[in-house]
């Protein structure tokens, strides 16, 4: 028996899917779509299909498989399959393209059939955003609305502290008023008196009450402005808009009128108070009593304080004058000292100075009878020899002169560059016929290119007076060979060690603990006067270095010398 099924299948297109019959070996024999009709869903084997043509089940109808692309399980009824369709073009070509199934299955188990529900995944896929966005819109409306809720009941609560709050400041604020030491008294627009406080009646040694209503003249009497008082009419009524600057408050002093005779000075504020229809104002008196007195007290102590300030400040002036005469001394004094310092080593190296000029005028002297002798008998050659013999001894001595001439020059302490191998050169110069007459050993430092920030002649007197000690020292030490070393070291290229040690015997305990006291001396008596080391300390000092003694043991005696290294020459060592 055949059944037509074209009215069934009529029935249930145009519902948003498809729908397939399919037989017990999976042909399709019932379909939504025409071009699925006698298509298989899977492969069948030569001998499935010849029992099916054998059956006359189709009549003459070749099965083909539908054109599956790939088939998804997605559960056990349910699958994904992707189709191939062919569409016609406007071309009238064939162009296919592929559309994506939910399939779900469900046997009709009396007849051995299957029937499958094709759902499109585009519409599944609108629907799933559809219903997310009812979900979502859903969500967010309870969010809102729970939130609404929230909000009004902490609107609600708000208020109901906020109105507590306010019942509350209104108590404290009139507890305030009522209990507050200054006089507070309230003005209606009219500035009348309405309202004051026990203060103001405690102030005036009255009742208030009968100047209820009346103007604030008939209690307070102006007497004077203040420095930032503006125009206060007492007449003036404030009927139109208030400015900024008729808001500012008003501050006056005057009298307040209390009873009997015993009025009291007091200062007045007034401000004017905004309300919502009209203004008032608030107007504050504070007993100015004791101010005033307190006010004539500091007058009168501030005058006899600016009386006791200027008689101190002529002492003050007298004494400073004093002083800058006495500091002045002082550094006449102090430059005198190292005058006198200065020539005390001329007059010890006046022996020395003397052997250095006798030697080159006793060679003067042969030189000079020799030419005469020579010019006589018209050898001219050996005449011009001698006489550049001559003008070079005569070049020897002036610069013995100039050396000495320039360590016992008067003046200040300039400072600036020193090249520190120039000034001790120099200083070694100076008591070099001591040196050689001692037969003392030298040894100077090599280094030439270290500059430092002193004064050249005052650093050589220092120089001088230390080597002058050192020769004194190893005078002293027979024992040993006399010698005399002079060592430069830079420290950390901001300053320079300059240090001075003698072969001789050291110094003492008592000698370290007076070395740089004025008049203090070692040596036996009638030698030295006891100020080289006091004047070479105040010398280092006032060029911003400082010169110590370094302990040594059975060694000789080390002075060191720190002066600043000259910032030229720091970047050059750099």
């Amino acid at each position: 028996m055949k059944i037509e099924l074209e009215p069934f299948e009529q029935r249930f297109s145009n519902q948003g899917y498809e729908f397939l019959l399919l037989d017990p070996d999976q042909v399709v024999f019932g379909s939504s779509r025409p071009d699925w009709l006698y298509k298989t869903m899977e492969e069948l084997s030569y001998e499935e299909l010849e029992r099916i043509a054998n059956s006359k089940r189709y009549k003459n109808q070749s099965l083909t498989k539908l054109p599956i692309l790939l088939v998804k399980e997605f559960d056990e009824r349910t699958r994904l399959i992707d189709f191939l369709d062919a569409q016609e073009a406007y071309d009238n070509t064939e162009q296919f393209e592929r559309s994506s199934f939910l399939v779900m299955r469900r046997p009709i188990r009396l007849l051995g059939f299957q029937i499958a529900l094709l759902s499109p995944l585009t519409q599944i896929n609108e629907e799933v955003f559809l219903w997310r966005g009812v979900i979502l819109g859903s969500i967010t409306i309870v969010v809102l609305l729970t939130g609404m809720a929230f909000l009004r009941r902490r609107m609600l609560r708000e208020r109901s502290v906020a109105n507590e709050m306010s019942r509350h400041n209104e108590a404290y604020i009139r507890e305030i008023i009522q209990n507050t030491q200054a006089g507070l008294v309230t003005l209606d627009h009219d500035k009348r008196i309405e309202s004051f406080n026990p203060a103001i009646e405690s102030l005036v040694g009255h009742s208030l009450k009968p100047f209820i209503g009346k103007d604030l003249e008939s209690l307070y009497q102006k007497e004077s402005k203040s420095h930032a008082e503006r125009h206060f009419d007492a007449e003036r009524h404030f009927d139109a808009e208030p400015s900024n600057a008729e808001l500012a408050f008003i501050t006056t002093e005057g009298i307040l009128k209390c009873e009997g005779d015993a009025d009291k000075s007091v200062e007045m504020t007034l401000c004017p108070i905004e309300l919502p229809n009209h203004r008032k104002y608030l107007v504050t008196f504070h007993d100015m009593t004791e101010r005033k007195r307190y006010e004539q007290e500091i007058t009168q102590s501030r005058s006899v304080l600016e009386d006791r300030v200027k008689e101190r400040t002529f002492e003050l002036e007298e004494a400073n004058r004093r002083l800058r005469k006495e500091i002045d001394e002082h550094k006449r004094t102090q430059r005198e000292l190292i005058q006198t310092a200065k020539l005390a080593v001329l007059g010890q190296l006046s022996a020395g100075i003397n052997h250095e000029l006798n030697q080159p005028l006793t060679a003067i002297r042969a030189f000079s009878d020799n030419a005469l002798t020579f010019l006589a008998r018209n050898n001219l050659n050996a005449v011009e020899n001698n006489l550049q013999q001559i003008s070079h001894l005569g070049r020897h001595m002036g610069d013995i002169v100039a050396r000495f001439k320039v360590f016992a020059r008067k003046g200040e302490v300039n400072q600036g560059a020193v090249s520190l191998h120039h000034a001790i050169q120099a200083a070694a110069s100076i008591m070099a016929s001591q040196i050689k007459e001692n037969n003392i050993q030298l040894s100077l430092p090599e280094e030439r290119s270290i500059f430092v920030t002193a004064d050249m002649v005052f650093l050589e007197q220092v120089l001088v007076n230390l080597l002058s000690n050192a020769i004194d020292a190893v005078n002293e030490n027979a024992a040993t060979d006399p010698e005399i070393s002079i060592d430069v070291h830079v420290i950390a290229n901001q300053r320079v060690l300059i240090k001075v040690k003698d072969s001789g015997l050291g110094l003492s305990e008592e000698a370290n603990r007076h070395l740089f006291e004025p008049f203090y001396t070692s040596k036996p008596q009638g030698v030295g006067l006891g100020l080289g080391l006091s004047i070479s300390q105040r010398i280092i000092e006032a060029m911003n270095g400082r010169i110590y003694a370094s302990k040594t043991v059975n060694e000789g005696a080390e002075f060191c010398v720190e002066l600043m290294i000259y910032s030229q020459s720091l970047n050059e060592l750099e």
